[in-house]
């Protein structure tokens, strides 16, 4: 199975009817009214990432390439995904891990360490006791040349 595979269709191959039953009661409340399922998570993550790789191509001039603010929601979804992946049982917890850490992969091969704290910026609060994906940015592209401003 490969990275660019349909994220939805990693899902439904990974993980039987019984496990995706499972899984569906775990979720993340975003408010009082919202929570995302950790395998609507998983895949927005996997969607997020590729969304960002892709965009490293393309001009700034195009009129569908992201931002850094979607960057930040990017960071958020991550966050959200490691708050439900913490209260998995094992095994189902070993099975998310692994297609969590594959797209984590991707997302650290075309990233860079913010080590001038641009996230930040545009986050608008300190983000240095925040996990790891909240200090890496794209190493080129749009969204880099944003924060770079």
């Amino acid at each position: 199975m490969s990275v660019n595979e349909e994220p939805a269709q990693q899902v439904d191959d990974t993980f039987s009817e019984a496990e995706r039953v499972e899984l569906s009661a775990f979720r993340y409340a975003v408010d009082d009214e919202k929570s995302l399922g950790v395998l609507d998570l998983l895949v927005a993550w996997a969607l997020h990432v590729r969304k960002i790789g892709a965009d490293r191509a393309k001009p700034a001039s195009d009129r569908d390439v992201w931002g850094a603010h979607d960057l930040v929601a990017a960071m958020f979804l991550r966050s959200f995904l490691a708050v439900c992946l913490e209260e998995l049982p094992q095994p189902l917890h070993g099975k998310v891990a692994e297609q969590v850490a594959r797209h984590d992969e991707r997302f650290k091969s075309m990233t860079r360490p913010d080590d001038e704290r641009l996230l930040e910026q545009v986050a608008g609060e300190d983000l240095s006791a925040k996990p790891w994906w909240w200090h890496r940015v794209p190493d080129s592209g749009p969204i880099a040349e944003e924060l770079r401003g």
